[in-house]
């Protein structure tokens, strides 16, 4: 079966189409919720420095630069799925305000390191992540981590994205959960780090 193509849903790269790896295990937000996410956010996206976690096609993070943001950091385990990433910053001129590493998302040393810090971070694992109990544990665990390192801004807002009944279930220190959203399955988190 044909994967549909990921088209950007606003902002200067409005209507462009992203490359992606092949792979089954693909799963790019879809367009519906992409849009629904970015006019909640609407102008908190301007000017800020996001982190795209489990980027896999890169389409939140891409979404973010194309209305404003004025630095994504893509992080994706992936080789294949990083480099379709960094074909797509080039050819929609991302190439000052972005970059890729392949790194495990649950090792935030390996890619927040020195600099300014993140205002907005996207966390959309794949679904199959969550079928294993100790995925959503070791979730929580890596966000705690996040919430308390200097990378983040205090305030920094935090989107998770996860499947009806098997997102994290408990409080994670030193994050409010401020929203939630549902479309179908698909449930949208929003957190704010506190200190």
């Amino acid at each position: 079966m044909k994967r549909a193509a990921v088209r950007l849903t606003g902002g200067t790269a409005r209507g462009r189409i992203l490359k992606s790896a092949p792979g089954e295990g693909m799963r790019p937000a879809l367009a519906i919720l992409r849009k629904s996410l970015f006019d909640i956010l609407g102008p908190r996206v301007a000017d800020r420095r996001v982190l795209d976690l489990f980027a896999g096609a890169g389409s939140l993070g891409f979404e973010a630069l194309s209305r404003g943001a004025s630095f994504c950091r893509f992080v994706e385990s992936n080789r294949h799925c990083a480099a379709a990433i960094e074909a797509n910053i080039a050819t929609l001129g991302f190439t000052g305000s972005s970059e890729v590493l392949v790194a495990d998302v649950f090792r935030p040393d390996r890619y927040l390191g020195e600099g300014s810090p993140f205002h907005i971070v996207f966390v959309a694992p794949p679904y199959r992540y969550f079928t294993d109990p100790s995925f959503a544990r070791s979730l929580a665990g890596t966000l705690e981590r996040l919430a308390s390192a200097p990378a983040l801004e205090n305030d920094a807002l935090i989107i998770v994205e996860h499947r009806e009944g098997e997102g994290l279930s408990s409080p994670i220190p030193r994050l409010e959960q401020i929203d939630e959203r549902r479309y179908g399955q698909t449930v949208l988190l929003f957190f704010r780090k506190i200190d």
